[in-house]
């Protein structure tokens, strides 16, 4: 999936960002930027502040210092906005768990991924399917019936109804089989393809960094390594750090 990393200016640069709970941080100063048409993703041993960055950098937690950014024109610092303002400046937020509404069907999840707005809905849903072909045939059932990998694919494209141009995805193959795993990612490579900026927490390290163009590794709330996936993937020292955390299996 992994695809010709360019120097292109960054869709997403993160500065300094510390975030935490109350007032005791958990994360100190991360920095990181994402181009349009990059798998990002953020690796780390469990505890170390992953899911909390990405919460703090999508507004779901208001950060204690530093900035998020949306390039364009003009840029458009969007730090500590809530989720819901977020959409409005092109980012999109797939949280690992209630990501989707169990009791309403495939078109009526896709649906409030552009509340608010009728113009446009159903044509979007159908680029939608089109990127997702099994929502297309299973439209009309309800989130609950689906596979997890399914349920999975419904929360990325109502996420892609709003037209981002990055999405944060949080733990998106947690608790799947390891061939959902693969879909999974396949469709995070066609998001990819689109042109998204994608930043991703991810646990499977070996995976991630197999899938990935561009990788963090976050240890202890600090960021300690970035560079090109594949480049961390033959890394001694970080198969080191990562012994039992998946790196050096299969």
């Amino acid at each position: 999936m992994t695809a010709n990393v360019t120097e292109a200016r960054p869709v997403l640069v993160v500065d300094k960002l510390t975030v935490g709970y109350g007032k005791a941080p958990i994360v100190r100063e991360a920095s990181l930027r994402v181009s349009a048409g990059e798998v990002a993703v953020l690796i780390g041993p469990n505890g170390s502040g992953k899911s909390t960055l990405l919460k703090g950098m999508a507004g779901a937690l208001t950060p204690m210092s530093g900035t998020v950014v949306i390039s364009g024109e003009p840029d458009q610092d969007i730090t500590g906005n809530p989720p819901e303002r977020m959409n409005r400046h092109g980012m999109a937020y797939v949280p690992q768990l209630a990501n989707v509404f169990p009791s309403l069907t495939v078109v009526e999840n896709l649906e409030l991924g552009m509340y608010g707005t009728r113009r446009g809905v159903s044509e979007r849903i159908e680029y939608v399917f089109a990127v997702f072909p099994d929502l297309s045939s299973a439209k009309r059932k309800t989130a609950r019936v689906l596979s997890g990998g399914q349920r999975e694919m419904l929360a990325l494209g109502r996420a892609l109804m709003g037209k981002p141009k990055v999405m944060l995805v949080d733990e998106p193959t947690a608790g799947l089989s390891p061939r959902y795993q693969d879909v999974v990612w396949e469709q995070l490579g066609r998001l990819r393809d689109s042109g998204v900026a994608l930043f991703v927490v991810e646990q499977n390290t070996r995976q991630a960094l197999d899938e990935a163009d561009r990788a963090y590794v976050l240890v202890a709330g600090q960021m300690r390594r970035e560079g090109l996936a594949r480049d961390l993937l033959v890394d001694e020292e970080l198969v080191r750090m990562f012994i039992g955390e998946g790196l050096g299996a299969g």
